[in-house]
C-alpha cells in the first residue's frame, strides 16, 4: 500500500486465513497431561536411580566399617594380665609418683622454680601478699596435690 492509498480501503480485499479444517480438534487438556505424565515418570525415575546410588554408598560404607572392625580383634588374655597388673602397680603407687612425669615439663619446671622462690620468700615474711602468692603459683604447680596455706 502507498501513502495515496492509505485512507482508501477496500472491505473485499481484507486478507482472510485459509481455512485450516483439522481432523482431530486440537486439545490442551491431553497435552497438559501428557506434560504432567512424563514430568512425573522423570521424577519417578530420579528417585529410583537416587535410592539405588545411596544404596551403594550406604552398603561400601558399612562394608568398610565391618572391615575395620574385624582387623580389630578382642584382647587376649596375655594382654589383659599386663593390664591388670599394671593397674595393680597404679594402685600401689601414690598420686605424687603417678603425676611426677607429667610434672616434668619445661613449663612445669618454670611454675615449680616459681613455688619454690614464693616459698621462700614467705619464710622469711609471713605476709598476706606473699602467701596469696604462694598459693597461687604452687597451685599452678602441683595442681590438685597442693594445699593451700590457710
Amino acid at each position: 500500500m502507498t501513502d495515496e492509498n492509505w485512507g482508501n480501503h477496500d472491505p473485499s480485499r481484507q486478507y482472510q486465513a485459509p481455512a485450516q479444517q483439522l481432523s482431530h480438534p486440537f486439545s490442551y487438556a491431553k497435552l497438559y497431561l501428557t506434560i504432567v505424565a512424563a514430568i512425573i515418570t522423570a521424577f519417578f525415575i530420579m528417585g529410583v536411580i537416587s535410592m539405588l546410588f545411596s544404596a551403594a554408598v550406604v552398603s561400601s560404607l558399612f562394608s568398610e566399617f565391618n572391615a575395620k572392625t574385624t582387623a580389630v580383634s578382642q584382647p587376649k588374655s596375655q594382654h589383659s594380665d599386663g593390664l591388670q597388673k599394671d593397674l595393680q602397680q597404679l594402685a600401689n603407687k601414690s598420686m605424687q609418683q603417678i603425676a611426677a612425669p607429667y610434672l616434668q615439663s619445661s613449663a612445669s619446671k618454670a611454675d615449680m622454680q616459681t613455688c619454690t622462690f614464693w616459698r621462700q620468700q614467705y619464710q622469711k615474711e609471713r605476709s598476706d601478699r606473699n602467701k596469696m602468692h604462694v598459693n597461687s603459683s604452687c597451685g599452678r604447680a602441683y595442681g590438685n596435690l597442693w594445699n593451700e596455706i590457710k
